[in-house]
């Protein structure tokens, strides 16, 4: 029922906005003579007043109720921009918590390298040619 009402309002508003000053003074001064108020009398005076007094009130409240409307708008927006990041950021940390397990669960085999034998060069003896031959050497145990 509100809501019908603020329609209303809005509606009315927009009416009225739609009419030029002339169209309006007309609209007023049938209003009042149909109230029964003479031209050119203080109570017509007064008439004419008041209804644009009430026309001009009645525009400010529809303009504070639709920046109400819009503000409200506006800060569904918000929150449904906001819960829609915190769905994302909440898949996001999912997903890394998943890719984290992953890692964990994966056991990667321990590589030893071989061992090789130890020589005892102590009783050796080791010559290199030079010359022609360079880079050629020999070994001999003692």
């Amino acid at each position: 029922m509100r809501r019908l009402a603020i329609g209303g309002l809005g509606l009315l508003a927009v009416l009225l906005a739609g009419c030029n000053s002339e169209e309006q003074k007309k609209i007023d001064m049938q209003a009042c003579s149909g109230y029964g108020f003479k031209p050119g009398t203080n109570e017509y005076a007064a008439c004419m007043m008041q209804t644009a007094q009430n026309r001009a009130a009645q525009q400010a409240a529809s303009q504070r109720q639709q920046s109400y409307n819009d503000t409200i708008a506006q800060q569904a927006q918000k929150d449904r921009d906001a819960q829609a990041q915190a769905q994302r950021d909440a898949q996001d940390a999912a997903h890394q918590a998943e890719i984290q397990k992953m890692m964990s669960d994966t056991s990667i085999p321990t590589v030893t390298a071989p061992t090789i034998p130890s020589i005892d060069t102590s009783n050796m003896h080791c010559t290199g040619s030079q010359g022609a031959n360079a880079g050629s050497m020999s070994c001999s145990s003692n």
